[in-house]
Order: C-alpha cells, then sequence, then structure tokens
C-alpha cells in the first residue's frame, strides 16, 4: 500500500479507493506551500515540477506532477528555460546532465534523502568485486511479491 501522500494522489488520478498507509516519505513531506510561493516569487518564469509523495496541498501547486523519471523527462522536453523542482536534490545531477541549456532550482534546501545518501560509487564497486551483501528471499515471499508488482504493472 502506498503511502498517505502518493496514495492520495494515485486515488484522485484513478477514481479508485485504495487503503493508504499513514506513513510518508520524511524526505518529500519536508516541502511546504511556503517553499513553493517563496521560490515562485524568486523565479516567476519558472514551471513548478513535483513528485507526488509531496503534501497533497503542495502536488496541487505543481504545474507537472510526475515520478522522479517523468520529470526529468518532462523538463527535457520542454521549451520552458527554468524550473523549480520538487524531489529529491539527487535528481540534479540527471536533470543538468540532460538539460545543460536549462535552469533548475530545488524548492528547499532540505530535499535530501538521508537513504539514498548511503549508497555510493565506492561501496557499489565493492559490492560488484565481493558479491557481498548478498540477500536472500524465500521463494514463497518472492512469488508474491513478484503477483503483486506485475499487477501493479497492469492498472491503468
Amino acid at each position: 500500500m502506498p503511502d498517505k501522500n502518493l496514495g492520495n494522489y494515485v486515488q484522485e488520478q484513478t477514481g479508485k479507493k485504495l487503503i493508504i498507509w499513514e506513513g510518508y516519505c520524511n524526505t518529500h513531506d519536508m516541502l511546504t506551500v511556503k517553499d513553493v510561493i517563496e521560490m515562485r516569487a524568486k523565479y516567476p518564469e519558472a514551471e513548478f515540477v513535483v513528485h507526488p509523495e509531496c503534501r497533497p496541498e503542495v502536488v496541487a501547486m505543481g504545474d507537472y506532477v510526475g515520478s522522479t523519471t517523468s520529470i526529468i523527462e518532462y523538463c527535457r522536453k520542454s521549451d520552458r528555460r527554468q524550473f523549480i523542482v520538487g524531489t529529491e536534490d539527487g535528481t540534479g545531477y540527471q536533470l543538468r546532465k540532460d538539460s545543460p541549456d536549462k535552469e533548475f532550482h530545488f524548492a528547499t534546501k532540505f530535499l535530501v534523502c538521508p537513504n539514498m545518501k548511503v549508497n555510493n560509487l565506492k561501496k557499489l564497486v565493492k559490492c560488484l568485486e565481493t558479491m557481498k551483501p548478498q540477500i536472500y528471499v524465500p521463494p514463497a515471499v518472492a512469488d508474491k511479491a513478484r503477483t503483486s508488482l506485475e499487477r501493479m504493472l497492469q492498472v491503468r
């Protein structure tokens, strides 16, 4: 089940009732309406692109709402030159790489996910060289998870 922010967005988009977990992404939930208002005043020509894991009132302010991948693609294809970004700051690298002629301003300095920062290239190389740590999932659990993922991919 999705967290409360993403679940709210999916319910609105699909019209389907979901069982929503009351938790949330600590990073995305930090972005506030006040942050967006301040950034829009500072960059009035910029479009606000936002991830649906942000608070519903923040998502409602978005000129474009989408996953990290779709935000990157949207910005690349857009004729706009400036964007206010409402998702994890690690996205900035790919945004600037794909669209070096555009400006990206993160909506707040607090969009830093500590969990995503735990991984780095040095650790990845070590894992590939040693093939450790290895994670084992019992076949019955893997089968149930696979079924859930396949069903989610079938939803339109």
